[in-house]
């Protein structure tokens, strides 16, 4: 006899539990939800950067998504990568579309506030380079790979480099 399938959260007989797509507080990714709230972007945390040009400062949006972090001014590249071919590159959006912009990809150096409100400069290693994107994204899973720790929860929401310098992460 075949188990029947029953899922907790989303109340499916479709799937079993550990199966489900929708997350834990019920909202469901811009992904799954499709075009409609991939306008809403699925990341609202921002890193405080100065922007290099006239000391305005503009935000770096924190996207637990993201497997690379994706930068849309050259100037910020200290480096690009010789061998990476764009046209071999393809990106997937929070839409599920894919898309071949990518124009390069390098090593990166944004200037953010850290908790004491010193800018620090910060290396963003094997960025993309993307001059159609509207918005710099800083990508934790990257950042981690490379020793970083990122907190998000209700007390603490930080990012501390592999330096140890702390910096805030606003909602």
């Amino acid at each position: 006899m075949k188990a029947e399938k029953w899922c907790n959260k989303c109340k499916s007989k479709t799937h079993n539990t550990k199966d489900c797509r929708a997350r834990r507080d019920g909202v469901k990714t811009a992904a799954e939800t499709g075009e409609e709230n991939a306008k809403i972007h699925s990341f609202a945390f921002t890193l405080k950067e100065n922007n290099s040009n006239g000391g305005k400062t503009s935000n770096l949006l924190v996207d637990t998504g993201a497997t690379s972090h994706i930068i849309n001014d050259k100037s910020k590249f200290v480096n690009f990568d010789e061998k990476f071919d764009p046209s071999n590159h393809v990106i997937e959006l929070a839409d599920g579309s894919k898309a071949n912009v990518v124009l390069g990809k390098g090593n990166a150096k944004v200037k953010l506030y850290d908790i004491n409100g010193n800018l620090q400069d910060v290396m963003l290693s094997n960025a993309l380079y993307i001059p159609s994107y509207q918005q710099n994204i800083f990508s934790v899973p990257a950042a981690i790979e490379k020793g970083a720790a990122v907190s998000l929860d209700r007390q603490v929401r930080e990012y501390r480099d592999p330096e140890g310098t702390v910096f805030g992460i606003e909602q």
